[in-house]
C-alpha cells in the first residue's frame, strides 16, 4: 500500500482547521401564539471540537500518516503541537462553561490531553497520621 505523500501545505492547513473559535452565538427565539416574536437572546453554544481525526480525513489521509509526518518533517510537528494546544483551549473553554458532557470532558482530558488524578510523578505527597487514644 502506498504511503500518502507530505505536502508543506498541510502545516497551513492544520493550523487553519485547528483556529476555529471555540465557540459560537446563535439567537434564541420565543414565539407568541400568533408567530410574532416575542424575544430574542443570544446563547453561547461550543462549536464542534477539533480533532486530529477529522482533519487527517478532510485532506484525505489516514490518522497514522499525520504521526508519520511529526517524525519526518520537524516544521509539520511544529504545526501538529500548536494545534493541540488551540485544540486543549476549545476543550478547556467549553468544558469550564459547561458546554461538553462532564463524563466526555473528563474522558478526552485523560485519553487525549494527557490530565490525570493522580498527583504528579517525583512529587512528594504528604501524608499526616494522628493516632488518637
Amino acid at each position: 500500500m502506498k504511503q500518502p505523500g507530505y505536502r508543506p501545505g498541510y502545516c497551513k492547513k492544520m493550523l487553519e482547521y485547528f483556529a476555529q473559535p471555540p465557540q459560537r452565538v446563535e439567537k434564541k427565539v420565543a414565539y407568541y401564539p400568533d408567530g410574532g416574536v416575542k424575544s430574542e437572546e443570544p446563547v453561547l453554544l461550543p462549536a464542534p471540537l477539533p480533532t486530529f481525526q477529522a482533519f487527517a480525513e478532510s485532506i484525505g489521509v489516514p490518522v497514522s500518516a499525520l504521526m508519520r509526518w511529526r517524525k519526518e518533517h520537524p516544521d509539520f510537528d511544529t504545526a501538529y503541537e500548536r494545534a493541540r494546544q488551540m485544540q486543549e483551549n476549545a476543550w478547556l473553554v467549553n468544558s469550564l462553561a459547561g458546554g461538553y458532557n462532564s463524563s466526555f470532558a473528563q474522558f478526552f482530558g485523560k485519553t487525549a490531553l494527557g490530565y490525570g488524578d493522580n498527583t504528579p510523578e517525583g512529587q512528594d505527597t504528604v501524608i499526616t497520621v494522628r493516632v488518637v487514644d
